[in-house]
């Protein structure tokens, strides 16, 4: 039970502080949890955005107009 792990002897107090806290636990405890879930998106996006980046910056470095392509061919690759 919450009240024996912070130590109290009974499961009632005056002032209600025993609910107060539990309720504080359960706040933090939520709070973690939802962090984590944010933190593993937010790692996700990053990762897969990093990833689409580096896959435009080699297109566009091999970008080069070939022999047999016309200007108006290659400025249409461009669009």
């Amino acid at each position: 039970m919450v009240c024996q792990a912070l130590g109290y002897q009974s499961g009632k107090e005056r002032d209600g502080s025993v609910l107060y806290r539990s309720t504080q636990l359960d706040i933090t405890k939520m709070a973690k949890e939802t962090w984590e879930l944010f933190k593993a998106k937010y790692v996700g996006v990053t990762c897969l955005t990093k990833s689409r980046l580096q896959g435009l910056r080699r297109e566009f470095e091999m970008l080069q107009i070939g022999d047999d392509e016309t200007v108006t061919d290659f400025v249409g690759k461009l669009s």
